[in-house]
């Protein structure tokens, strides 16, 4: 937090990982889509990033620039979910930059950031020049295995340790869990089930 408790913890990794998630752009005129989306991020994906082993990461959650002047209230309620995390950075920005460009750091620069920590957005932004950058998109409807974030780091410190450290790379999920609801018929009509 603010009182630097995480200082060890990042200074002592070799690298930034940032987990990027586009969340409600470009849609604000269609407010169910909007309502549904902040109940998904909510019910799946916001668990599923509290509970990571790894504490070596920042999160940005990007949404359309007009959302607090459009929906408010729907603001209010990203704040107030994410808000306590220091790792949480709820921000107003269109697009979806790369941190390998330079992109990323500039839009957590220049962006309207409205939660995290800001001592750990300036390490982050100051160490983006001699640090390994892993960054790993996630969907706002989407969830990860509580130890993903720390096991794509670990391997990827092993590639990058190898001789010759490749440059660039990829690591693509491979198994996926999807849930789908079933409409069972029945005598006094279909109903929802898990």
């Amino acid at each position: 937090g603010e009182d630097g408790s995480y200082d060890a913890t990042i200074q002592s990794v070799p690298y930034l990982h940032i987990l990027e998630t586009p969340l409600i752009q470009n849609q604000l005129n269609l407010t169910v889509l909007l309502e549904t989306r902040l109940q998904l991020f909510e019910a799946f994906c916001l668990p599923t990033i509290r509970q990571q082993t790894s504490q070596s990461f920042i999160w940005i959650i990007r949404v359309d620039t007009r959302l607090s002047t459009v929906h408010p209230r729907w603001m209010l309620r990203l704040i107030t979910l994410l808000k306590d995390d220091p790792r949480f950075f709820l921000i107003e920005r269109d697009g979806n930059p790369a941190w390998r460009n330079g992109e990323s750091s500039e839009q957590l620069s220049a962006s309207k950031v409205y939660t995290g920590d800001r001592r750990r957005r300036e390490y982050y932004l100051a160490s983006s020049s001699h640090k390994h950058i892993f960054e790993t998109r996630l969907d706002g409807d989407d969830g990860l295995h509580s130890q993903y974030l720390q096991y794509i780091a670990e391997e990827s410190m092993r590639y990058i340790l190898q001789e010759p450290s490749p440059a660039f790379f990829f690591w693509c999920v491979s198994q996926e869990i999807e849930w789908h609801p079933v409409i069972i018929e029945r005598r006094d009509g279909p109903y929802l089930t898990a």
